[in-house]
């Protein structure tokens, strides 16, 4: 017979007609299955022979009348159904039809066609149709249940699970359903459940879940699904869902297998679960949608030909905890695959697409295993893989990044990629980017690596990464490029025979940061053609065999920042002749200069071609000991290159355009010194010195040979060194001529004792000295040069000028010592350490010999004079009740024996304060800056006299600290004070005075270090302070706040006892001296009681004017031993001076007060702070 379907992949929305033959009948599988089935055809036909059944072409709907017996004629509304008559169940309010035996059959069997239907298959019962729906109708529910061994359902036709309603099929504990053409949610929604052991569901041709609708099936328990092509998600808007699982589960699919057409799919399969099919296909149409996830150890999808991922839509696949999934290919177009877990497994007989057309990214991780025999990374599209956390690709074949798309390879965090050979960037339109990063991730080939094939390849080990293979070569072909970075401890990229950096392409690798390089064979610039260029910056490259640097094509190696390459075999550069190859160590021409690398190599050989080392550097002192051979290029650009080797080989042409050139071994071939400085000790060929350009054998006090001539061009500068105790000195050692036309010959030296004439030879010329120099000069101060010539040789002669020691002298204590050293006389040690000195060294010398610390400590004891007049004319105002005045206690003693009393007390009192300051005086352009600092106390006790007066005495002890870092000098003085006081207060009026003297024990050291000389001193003496002093001060009060203009009147004298430095030539010694200096302070108390939170305060301050005259400027007249005396000025004291106090009393409980003040003297070029403080408790 012939039928007519309208739909869409069976579909039953409008859509093209399709015309079907006559279905086929499908047997069950099984021996015994095939006998039931064929029994139940027999009994059909009984049926039917007998008239229990309904007429051929007619309809019969379940009623249920009589039981839920399907062969109960009465049970139906038109008798019982056979193979030609229509079955309907859509009413089970009474009961529900059962099959429980063979026989049963109906052509459409529809299970709920607009209301509620349902159907059970059991006890061995065999149900026959030619089509079946489950929920035909909008809003209809159909649900059937085939349970229990033997039970079948067998439909020869098409078959809806969720035609237009909701469809319900449950195969269960054996149970087996055999379909054709089957569509689970066609339009409506579908659940097929298949469970437990030997349940099955065959489906001939395809099997489509989520077609219009929303399709669910589940497969679990040891159910079992086979099929031939299964679509899951078929249209788009619809939704097809599979969850396989179980250990026994199995879906055997014989052909295609689509998850998301145009639709959205998901698979999840798990529990052991496998799955079998031809080819397995994520997001086939534009809007599709798949998703597959393999989940748990045993669980296994496997497939006879490809998988694919996203063909013009979008696939998910994920691989976790376990499962595997086998395939022969596998294309990722758009989306992603994830293979993550222990024992998770991707295997792929042929080849596995990462953006074969889209983008796409897959992800192996967290020790997940991939093998494939060939991996292509962006074979059109835009791919990514990422191998991490210990996962493993195994590639058989080989592995490419970039094929004509943009790809890109991430081994990171522990994963391994094994591979038999790699090509990074393989056609013109490819972009490949491998990045190996971490300690244990490694990208291994056992055949060899293409970085650039055709294409566009880049390289990056970090960080512990590692790269390995038998020969890598970046920019292999025309128009190429290829780069690789190697940067980071342990980050190592290994070849094991060739390793060649632009080979017809463009190739470039860097190697930094302690990253590595292995290699036995390497080219930099290998081919005609080919550009390729290596940096070595603070990392390694061992190649064991021979180095190229430019073989056919441009090469250039860089060394900077201490890279250093070690190179087994021979060295060359420009090995081709029509090559280039440079060598920079440091920096390329034109850059900045960097810190130079090293290369470990025996012997360097210039070839044919185009060859230079260029020394770029900022080292002061880079040793260069390869020897040289060849012609070729040696440019020094910056630094202090030192070449050590024999290049007694080289014929090309050496030129110093800046920094300097050592040469202590054998350089030949011809050198032109353009710029910069050329010296050192041993030989170098013809050389040229031009204007503005320096030559200094030695490298101090040496020879220089010339194995050639030498020409001197005007403007250039012979610098010279000789030994001030012997005839040696610089000299020019010429087996040629020796040609000056002008320039300049520089005595710059050495320091040391210098007779005052003596003679040296400074250029030696075997075949004779032609010309003479424009002029000659000298650093020294107190010696003149002059030259002179015989017709081999040049002369320097150094004579005693008329230039007296003091007059280079830029400030008076410089111009007063430098006299003073003057007068010691030739033979000296200190006078000859200083006639061989610039104007600069002598001036620095006279500053260290000049002894200005003794001055300098006259200063500060004189200015820390005013803490004992403090002390005491503080007391006095207390004692007298004066404005501003701090109130500690004092011990008075009574009939019951020493007690605190107040300070105003009228009876015999004992006192205390300790006090500290720290203070600078600024240098006044002559004597150095100097810091000090003073801590101590004093006690003192007074009583009244004459009623209104007091009197006094007081003593106590404090160390000054002093220091002046610029003439390496520093000194102490331990102080001890003794003094009278005495004051009195009439009315408004107070009068306040004192005598004191104090003794002072001093040590000082300094350090004497200048040029060819060196000294430690030290001293030790005493000295004497006496003072007069008096204050007169008038109070008023305007209600609580008490002011007292005051006047003060010091008189100090400084005595100190003369001192003889120890422990050396530049030792001083002087008698003793006098300084004395007079103070005056006008200024201003007020004090003022507070109450603060219910704390009585007392704030006080002090505001003044102190102005000094006299000897303000304290001098030392000393002299050294055997020479006249001079006189030096320490730093001044300041002339006018701010005096400021401000504190505060605090009475925290009536038996305790808080006292805290700051003082100190303010001015333009001295600063003196000081603190006080004191706690007083009364128990």
């Amino acid at each position: 017979m012939a039928r007519v379907r309208l739909g869409f992949r069976k579909g039953r929305t409008a859509g093209v007609f399709q015309f079907r033959s006559a279905p086929r009948p499908v047997l069950p599988s099984g021996s015994v299955r095939l006998a039931r089935l064929h029994a139940a055809l027999l009994a059909t036909t009984a049926a039917i022979a007998l008239g229990h059944a309904s007429p051929a072409g007619a309809q019969t709907a379940w009623t249920g009348t009589n039981s839920d017996n399907w062969f109960d004629p009465g049970n139906w509304s038109a008798g019982l159904p056979n193979n030609v008559t229509d079955a309907e169940i859509d009413n089970i309010a009474i009961n529900a039809p059962a099959v429980f035996a063979i026989g049963a059959n109906a052509r459409d069997l529809t299970v709920g066609n607009s209301a509620v239907g349902s159907l059970v298959v059991q006890n061995g019962g065999v149900l026959l149709t030619t089509t079946g729906y489950l929920g035909r109708g909008l809003g209809s529910t159909g649900a059937v249940t085939v349970v229990g061994a033997e039970s079948t359902w067998a439909n020869t036709g098409d078959f809806y699970v969720g035609d237009q309603g909701n469809g319900i099929l449950m195969i269960a504990n054996g149970g087996e359903v055999t379909s054709n053409d089957s569509f689970v949610g066609n339009v409506g929604s579908g659940l097929v459940t298949v469970t437990g052991t030997d349940s099955t569901w065959n489906v001939t041709d395809p099997l489509i879940v989520g077609n219009f609708g929303s399709g669910t099936v589940n497969v679990d328990t040891g159910g079992t699904v086979n099929t031939e092509r299964v679509t899951v998600g078929a249209s788009n808007g619809s939704e097809g869902i599979l969850d396989i699982s179980g250990g026994e589960t199995r879906w055997i699919a014989s052909s295609e297998f689509t998850v998301g057409d145009e639709g959205t799919g998901t698979v999840t399969v798990s529990g052991g679960a496998t799955v079998e099919s031809q080819t397995l296909v994520l997001g086939f149409g534009s809007t599709g949608l798949g998703f597959v996830t393999l989940t748990g150890a045993d669980t296994s999808w496997t497939t006879t030909a490809s998988t694919g991922i996203g063909s013009d839509g979008v696939g998910h696949l994920r691989i976790e905890a376990g499962a595997a999934l086998g395939t022969v290919s596998l294309s990722l177009s758009t989306g992603s695959g994830v293979v993550t877990g222990v024992g998770s497994s991707l295997t792929a007989s042929s080849n596995i697409f990462v953006g074969a057309s889209g983008e796409s990214t897959l992800t192996v991780a967290d020790g997940a295993g991939v093998t494939s025999d060939g991996a292509t990374i962006a074979l059109l599209g835009i791919g990514t893989a990422n191998v991490t956390g210990g996962a493993n690709w195994t590639s058989n074949s080989t592995f490419t990044v970039g094929h004509s798309g943009l790809g890109t390879l991430n081994v990171t965090a522990g994963g391994t990629v094994n591979t038999l050979d790699s090509l990074v960037g393989r056609f013109a339109t490819g972009v490949g980017i491998l990045n190996v990063e971490g300690e244990g991730s490694s990208f291994v080939n056992t055949g060899n690596m293409l970085i650039g094939d055709e294409g566009t390849g880049a390289v990056s080990i970090t960080a512990g990464g590692a790269v390995e293979a038998q020969s890598v070569l970046l920019g292999r072909e025309i128009g190429s490029g290829g780069s690789a970075s190697i940067t980071g401890a342990g980050s190592s990229l290994t070849s094991h025979e060739f390793l060649l950096v632009g080979l017809e392409g463009n190739g470039v690798m860097f190697v930094e940061n302690g990253g590595q390089v292995n290699s036995v064979v390497a080219a930099i610039g290998a081919s005609t053609g080919g550009i390729g260029e290596a940096t070595v910056a603070g990392a390694t490259w061992m190649n064991s065999g021979d180095l190229v640097i430019g073989a056919d094509g441009t090469g250039v190696l860089t060394l900077a920042e201490g890279g250093r390459v070690e190179v087994g075999g021979t060295t060359q550069i420009a090995a081709g002749a029509a090559s280039s190859g440079t060598l920079n160590i440091g920096a390329a021409e034109g850059q900045a200069a960097v810190a130079p690398g090293t290369l470990a190599a025996s012997a360097i050989t210039f070839g044919p071609g185009a060859g230079a080392i260029v020394f770029n550097h900022s080292s002061t002192d880079y040793q260069f000991s390869a020897g040289m051979s060849g012609t070729g290029a040696i440019d020094v650009l910056s630094g202090t290159t030192v070449l050590t080797g024999d290049s007694s080989g080289f014929a090309g042409a050496t030129a110093v355009s800046g920094g300097t050139l050592a040469v202590n071994g054998i350089l030949g071939g011809t050198l032109d010194v353009l710029a910069g400085r050329l010296q050192g000790t041993g030989t170098v060929g013809s050389t040229h010195i031009a204007g503005g350009a320096v030559i200094a054998p030695g490298n101090s006090i040496g020879t220089l040979n010339v194995a050639g001539n030498a020409t001197f061009e005007a403007g250039s500068i012979y610098e010279v060194e000789v030994d001030p105790n012997s005839t040696a000195g610089d000299r020019i050692h010429a087996t040629g001529t020796v040609t000056i036309n002008g320039g300049t010959v520089q005595h710059v030296g050495l320091g040391g004792a210098y007779a005052p004439f003596k003679s040296y030879t400074i250029i030696a010329a075997d075949g004779g000295v032609n010309g003479t120099f424009a002029a000659v000069a000298s650093d020294f101060a107190f010696l003149d040069p002059t030259l002179s010539y015989d017709p081999n040789n040049v002369y320097l002669t150094l004579i005693r000028n008329d230039v007296g020691f003091g007059s280079v002298g830029w400030t008076p204590n410089q111009i007063a010592t430098g006299f003073g050293v003057e007068s010691l006389g030739l033979g000296n040690p200190v006078y000859d350490a200083v006639l061989g000195l610039s104007q600069g060294q002598a001036r620095y010398a006279f500053d260290q010999l000049s002894g200005e610390v003794h001055a300098s400590a006259k200063s500060v004891l004189i200015d820390d004079s005013r803490f004992v007049r403090e002390a005491a004319v503080d007391r006095l105002r207390a004692a007298l009740d004066g404005v501003g005045a701090s109130s500690p206690p004092v011990m008075a003693y009574g009939e019951g024996g020493p007690q605190l009393a107040a300070p105003t007390t009228d009876r015999f009192a004992v006192w205390g304060q300790g006090f500290g300051s720290w203070g600078q005086f600024d240098s006044d352009g002559n004597a150095a800056h100097l810091d000090s600092s003073t801590g101590g106390f004093f006690i003192g006790a007074d009583m009244p006299i004459f009623e209104t007066w007091r009197l006094g005495i007081l003593a106590g002890y404090s160390r000054t600290n002093f220091d002046v870092d610029d003439r390496a000098s520093s000194g102490s003085s331990d102080n001890y004070p003794l003094g009278l006081y005495a004051g009195t207060q009439w009315g408004n009026l107070g009068f306040r005075s004192g005598l004191a003297y104090t003794w002072h024990a001093i040590d000082t050291s300094r350090s004497v270090l200048f040029q060819g000389f060196g000294e430690n001193l030290k001293s030790s003496y005493d000295a004497a302070t006496f003072q007069a002093f008096g204050e007169f001060g008038y109070r008023f009060d305007v209600r609580s706040v008490a002011f007292e203009p005051f006047a003060n009147l010091a008189y100090v004298s400084f005595d100190s006892d003369g001192f003889t430095e120890q422990w050396g030539a530049a030792a001083l010694h002087a008698g003793g001296q006098t300084t004395d200096t007079t103070f005056t302070t006008l200024g201003l108390r007020i004090a003022a009681g507070l109450d603060i939170g219910g704390m009585d305060v007392t704030a006080r301050g002090t505001l003044g004017w102190r102005h000094a005259f006299g000897d303000t400027t304290s001098l030392s007249t000393q002299a050294f031993a055997g020479g006249d005396p001079f006189t030096v000025a320490g730093v001044p004291i300041a002339r006018n001076a701010a005096v400021v106090e401000a504190g505060l009393d605090v009475s925290l409980t009536p038996q305790a007060t808080l006292g805290i003040a700051y003082n100190g003297q303010l001015a333009s070029d001295a600063r003196q702070n000081g603190f006080k403080a004191d706690l007083t408790v009364r128990f």
